[in-house]
């Protein structure tokens, strides 16, 4: 059977212009200076124990006592604030690690890298370049080991001990008493 073409038109519409969203916070839109160091030290921290635990629990002998022990802190978790282990892991335990991160830990390693990083140059100078321009080339010098160096050959005689004009030496039998 064949259909019947449909020959009305639908009629054009027009759009409404959509206005501009402004922002709802009035908190200033930081940009994070890409040169500023980033530890991640509590994360990285967490990240490891999650993966620790997950490997606990394919070993025979703790793979029971962790699952015991997980399936025990889910349900206190459930009963108490409402929460299952992933939403926990997700809302409160990364972010608190984040901001732990960038609080605490992050700041306090560049405050102390501010002082150790001088004693540092200082040690490099004092320590690192005397030795290895001094100690190592009279050390590795002789051996042969350094490409700048010239080569020394030595010629070593070699004395022989033959007794009978062979190489091999004379067995002398000895007796035992």
């Amino acid at each position: 059977m064949a259909k019947k073409k449909n020959s009305k038109i639908a009629p054009l519409v027009e759009s409404t212009p959509v206005p501009e969203a402004t922002p709802t916070t009035t908190e200033p839109i930081v940009s994070k200076d890409s040169e500023s160091p980033h530890f991640d030290v509590a994360q990285t921290i967490y990240g490891t124990t999650k993966d620790i635990w997950a490997w606990g629990k394919t070993v025979p002998v703790l793979s029971s006592i962790l699952t015991l022990t997980e399936c025990t802190t889910a349900k206190v978790l459930d009963v108490t604030v409402h929460m299952d282990l992933p939403s926990i892991d997700q809302d409160v335990v990364v972010p608190h690690a984040k901001l732990l991160d960038d609080g605490v830990i992050t700041p306090v390693i560049c405050k102390i890298w501010e002082i150790v990083g001088p004693a540092v140059g200082k040690g490099d100078e004092m320590i690192v370049k005397p030795f290895v321009g001094g100690v190592v080339p009279r050390i590795l010098g002789p051996l042969g080991l350094l490409e700048g160096e010239k080569k020394k050959v030595v010629v070593v005689e070699e004395k022989k001990n033959v007794i009978d004009g062979s190489d091999n030496p004379e067995v002398v039998p000895v007796a035992l008493n």
